[in-house]
């Protein structure tokens, strides 16, 4: 069913309307024939449509899903070899990035369910190759940084603004179906299907809209400050501690990029301050509070929402392969699930969640594979604190913010595996904005950073929200 893209759009026709499969067969011909940069846009719009709770959008979503990522990622290396001649610089992608992708498809021969593994897998790859390959090459056009920054506030715009807009016609109107799926009195959601993915995004956009320079927004400037305060409230309000926890750290990173020293006295005054605030409160205050049930929820922290009974079970399947693991995408069918089925259907239903990236890659690949992803961490790491000691460019100030959200995300990674997810946009824009702190941090170790210094000239090309 999942190949059968004919029987599909009938479907979607059949349960939603012609106009729908019309958009379908559209989205089709844009990634077929346009040019590739808005063949990769008109397919993140559909990877991103797939986190909203509208129906013919999810539908839509799930039909293109791995259309999106085999179109985009055979055009993609058909683009960069037919410029190979003209690449710029010797950088190469991290290679434990390169191997885990490889070994991920290895694995799938000693899966339980080797089609199953292989469909997920090429997914995974095709998303890097989408990130490191793709990514990698137009980061040596000077406009794709600045259209990275445009995009990124308009998807703030498209999802956390309009997703605010119908919180407040939920709260207004008190339209009960509308206020369920906004979860406007519980954890909300707003145009997005799940709470924790609100916020989670949410915060990955964070510190790029909060500090891209003026100049790469152009136009588009002026909604900086309404966008910021929709993602406050996204973040906030969805109930995602982890949420909450990146949008800190990453500002924390832009701070501690613009200020230096003094961003590390601001910020452990401020944690001093909350601390001291923290424990005067009285706890019985705090227990059943709105801010306890919404933000906190500290009747979770025992358990860590129950990841820990997750996790543990994960550990012991894991440890009866705990060298080379059970084969990619082993860990989301740990409770009988219809493989064949969901060959079919190009997904998992109900799928076993692990809550932890590194427990269903110990259960998938095994200590071998998640070895490698913890040196692709070590490595995103040495390279995102290469950007913040170099000295200032606009190039490198930018890069910085891509790294905030990048580090934030692999914090993440350890109660949640979203950047291991086939098809989601989290995941393709974790690895792209991974590429391109790795190519910006071999830049600089190769050469002197292009541009007037920012220290000379602080607010020309470095002007973040708060100055």
């Amino acid at each position: 069913m999942i190949w059968r893209l004919d029987l599909q759009i009938v479907e979607l026709a059949y349960r939603f309307g012609v106009g729908w499969a019309a958009v379908t067969v559209v989205c089709l011909l844009v990634m077929f024939f346009a040019r590739l940069s808005r063949a990769i846009v008109v397919g993140m719009a559909v990877l991103l449509v797939s986190l909203a709770w509208y129906h013919p959008l999810i539908a839509l979503s799930h039909i293109l899903r791995w259309w999106v990522f085999g179109i985009l990622a055979v055009r993609g290396l058909l683009f960069v070899a037919s410029v190979r001649g003209e690449r710029h610089g010797n950088e190469r992608p991290p290679w434990s990035l390169v191997a885990l992708g490889l070994f991920a498809l290895v694995s799938c021969a000693w899966s339980d369910a080797p089609l199953f593994s292989l469909l997920i897998a090429c997914t995974f790859v095709c998303t890097l190759i989408l990130s490191y390959v793709v990514g990698w090459r137009l980061l040596d056009s000077e406009d794709f940084l600045p259209r990275l920054c445009v995009g990124a506030l308009l998807v703030g715009v498209a999802m956390h603004v309009v997703g605010v807009a119908f919180g407040a016609m939920a709260l207004i109107t008190r339209d009960f179906q509308l206020v369920h799926e906004t979860g406007v009195e519980t954890r909300f959601c707003g145009v997005l299907s799940n709470a924790n993915g609100n916020g989670v995004f949410g915060a990955m956009l964070w510190p790029i809209v909060l500090a891209a320079p003026r100049a790469y927004l152009g136009r588009f400037a002026f909604l900086r400050w309404p966008v910021l305060v929709c993602l406050a409230i996204s973040i906030v309000f969805s109930g995602s501690r982890t949420a909450v926890g990146i949008a800190l750290m990453s500002t924390v990173i832009v701070f501690l990029y613009r200020y230096r020293a003094g961003a590390v006295v601001a910020t452990g005054a401020v944690f001093v301050i909350g601390a001291i605030a923290l424990l005067a409160t009285p706890v019985e205050e705090i227990e059943g509070s709105a801010v306890d049930d919404v933000v906190l929820r500290s009747n979770t922290l025992s358990d860590v929402g129950g990841r820990l009974e997750r996790w543990q079970r994960g550990w012991d399947v894991a440890m009866e392969s705990p060298v080379f693991g059970h084969g990619w995408a082993a860990s989301r069918a740990l409770d009988d699930q219809d493989t064949e089925q969901s060959l079919a259907l190009g997904r998992v239903r109900y799928a076993t969640n692990l809550h932890s990236a590194h427990v269903s890659l110990l259960v998938d690949v095994g200590f071998v594979g998640l070895g490698l992803f913890w040196i692709f961490g070590a490595q995103t790491i040495l390279a995102g604190i290469r950007l913040l000691a170099a000295p200032r460019s606009p190039e490198a100030a930018v890069s910085m913010l891509f790294f905030a959200s990048v580090l934030g995300m692999l914090a993440d990674t350890f109660v949640h595996g979203g950047v291991l997810s086939a098809g989601s946009p989290n995941a393709l824009i974790f690895w792209v904005s991974s590429a391109i702190v790795s190519k910006q941090s071999q830049r600089l170790a190769r050469s002197e950073p292009s541009g007037e210094p920012l220290a000379d000239a602080p607010h020309a090309a470095f002007r973040p929200a708060f100055s």
